[in-house]
Order: C-alpha cells, then sequence, then structure tokens
C-alpha cells in the first residue's frame, strides 16, 4: 500500500532531498532517478528501487507525494510527477575484450553521452577514471539509461593491463595517425581526455596507437561526437 506525503519537512522527504549531493550519496548507500523512461530502464536492469509519484499523477508507486514535495526531491528544471529511489549494487563483473576510458571528463552530460554510445556499439566496460560521479543525475539523464545496463567502474591501473589490452588514445600530434588506419585488435581499451586538456601525460606514455579524425576547415569535436565516431569505427 502506497504511503502518503504532503509535507516538505517530512523526515523522508529531507532525506530524499539530500540525495542531489554526492556525499550524501555516498553516506546513505542510495541516490536519485528521474523521469518514467529512465525509471523503465532501472526496472529492467533489475535495480532495488522505491518509487514516488505525485497525487496527480495517477501512477502507482511506494510514496504518493504533493507537487511541493516533488518540487523539493526533483533535481530537473521542470518537476517529473515520477522519481525513485535506488540502493547502490555495485557489482564486481569482469572488463571483458572492449573498454571505453574516460580520463577525467568533466561534464557529466558528455559521460552520459559516451556510455550510452558504449552499450549501443556492443562495448563491455566504461571506466570513469576521475571527476565524474556515476550517479550524477545529468549522467543518468544523458546515458538515457545505459548507465544500468554496462559495467561501469571508478578505477583502472592501465599498466597493469597494457600487456593485454591494445590501448588507443585520441590525440592531435603529430605521431598520431588518422582513425581509418588503425586496425582494431580482439581486445583494446579506448580513452578519451578532458574536454579542456586532453589525455593525461602518464597515460600518453602507454598508448599504442593515437588517433585523430580528419577534419575539413577544423580541428576538434565535442568528446561526445568524438566518441561516437570512433567507437562506431572500432566496433
Amino acid at each position: 500500500m502506497s504511503k502518503l506525503i504532503t509535507s516538505v519537512n517530512n523526515d523522508q522527504v529531507i532525506k530524499w532531498s539530500k540525495l542531489k549531493q554526492s556525499k550524501y550519496q555516498k553516506k546513505l548507500q542510495m541516490y536519485i532517478i528521474e523521469g518514467r523512461h529512465i525509471i523503465d530502464e532501472a526496472l529492467k536492469a533489475n535495480l532495488e528501487l522505491e518509487i514516488i509519484v505525485t497525487e496527480e499523477s495517477g501512477l502507482g508507486g511506494d510514496y504518493i507525494v504533493s507537487n511541493a514535495v516533488m518540487k523539493k526531491i526533483s533535481q530537473n528544471e521542470s518537476s517529473n510527477d515520477i522519481v525513485a529511489i535506488v540502493k547502490m549494487s555495485d557489482i564486481d563483473r569482469p572488463l571483458g575484450n572492449k573498454v571505453v576510458y574516460l580520463d577525467n571528463i568533466q561534464d557529466p552530460g558528455n559521460a552520459g553521452t559516451i556510455i550510452r554510445t558504449a552499450l549501443a556499439f556492443g562495448y563491455d566496460t566504461v571506466v570513469l577514471s576521475e571527476g565524474v560521479n556515476r550517479y550524477n543525475h545529468k549522467l543518468i539523464n544523458a546515458s538515457k539509461g545505459a548507465v544500468f545496463n554496462i559495467n561501469i567502474v571508478s578505477s583502472l591501473q592501465l599498466n597493469a593491463v597494457s600487456d593485454d589490452y591494445q590501448i588507443i588514445g585520441t590525440l592531435i600530434d603529430e605521431s598520431a595517425h588518422a582513425l581509418d588506419s588503425i586496425v582494431p585488435s580482439e581486445k583494446m581499451i579506448v580513452i578519451f581526455g578532458n574536454e579542456g586538456v586532453g589525455i593525461s601525460d602518464d597515460i600518453i606514455a602507454l598508448l599504442d596507437h593515437k588517433v585523430y579524425i580528419p577534419m575539413h576547415n577544423f580541428d576538434s569535436l565535442n568528446v561526445g561526437i568524438t566518441a561516437g565516431i570512433i567507437l562506431y569505427h572500432l566496433k
């Protein structure tokens, strides 16, 4: 039976509203997701969650709340009529053969877009090395729920796996080769760097191939667009 909550000062509501901050996500081991499509993807992935809906939505959920409560806990500019609280459940999975490594990508929207692309093109794992919280609502929304259906890891020692994987990074310098000249191997790690400074020097030293996308009258693209082109070519 659904529980009705109408006060924004309710203890449960206060706890939910704190989940907008990563420190409370870590402390409480839960995070919030929003919108029907994203929640459907979480349910398909068998995640443990509690659904919260507004009184006016006509939807079923574990909690029914007022519009004022929904506005307090929602992170979207236009408040949703349904959100869910998801319990964190990290599962230790193998890297697989095809890995995408995000080297300090700053924008969670870019990270989410790349995760979505990686899943669409059959990659096994995405590594978020630094700077992006995998439970950030912008990342989850940009991934369209793909974040629930692909292996996500927060760290990977590249030097420990460099003998087993072909390591490919996007880089513009004299030693880089055009993308269409690269022949992918069965096991590879494809690296995308920070939006402002690119791939860090210690990772550049481990690259087997430096690649660039040949372009007319321009020398750079948004990292999400770059990832789409490169991951499709190497898939």
